[in-house]
């Protein structure tokens, strides 16, 4: 027997671009967001996570894809002695002492600022947030500068407005 297709339609979003750009960055604090111990391409160490949350806009479940880089100041080696600083941890400290350590995102952030949301290359609506963190590895702090990306999930798709027609 041939399986139908449902006669059920999606039902349309009525959001806009617009209106993602008009609610704002959604709150990220408080989401469960745990970050891993990363070392990065430039030499800098630090952590990273990549997560989904879903917010609200106008009525509207609305996902978001949250990409956040935690990254040490003066991890760079190179970079830190040419500055005349010293890292809190070597690299060689935060690989043997971050096995396996998750950090809450929420209980290392110190500072974050929320930037107005603005449309990507690709048609997305993004909002870049950054700030700063304390994480704390075996006795030592590690300074950190928080870069993090929010990606409204499908927004490449919607109307930059909705046309209302005068009748």
């Amino acid at each position: 027997m041939a399986k139908s297709k449902s006669s059920k339609s999606k039902p349309q979003s009525t959001l806009t671009k617009a209106d993602l750009v008009g609610a704002g960055c959604p709150e990220v604090l408080g989401r469960g967001i745990l970050l891993h111990p990363r070392t990065f391409s430039t030499g800098s160490y630090g952590f990273s996570s990549n997560a989904k949350i879903v917010g609200e806009v106008n009525g509207q479940p609305v996902t978001y894809q949250v990409g956040v880089n935690v990254i040490g100041y003066h991890t760079n080696p190179t970079n830190a002695l040419a500055k005349g600083k010293t890292p809190a941890l070597s690299k060689d400290e935060f690989e043997a002492k971050t096995v396996g350590l998750l950090v809450a995102f929420d209980d290392c952030v110190t500072e974050l600022y929320k930037h107005q949301g603005k449309p990507s290359k690709q048609g997305s609506i993004n909002f870049f947030v950054n700030g700063k963190a304390n994480i704390v590895i075996d006795g030592k702090t590690l300074q950190c500068s928080v870069n993090m990306n929010v990606t409204a999930c499908g927004s490449a798709n919607l109307p930059d407005a909705i046309e209302v027609q005068a009748e």
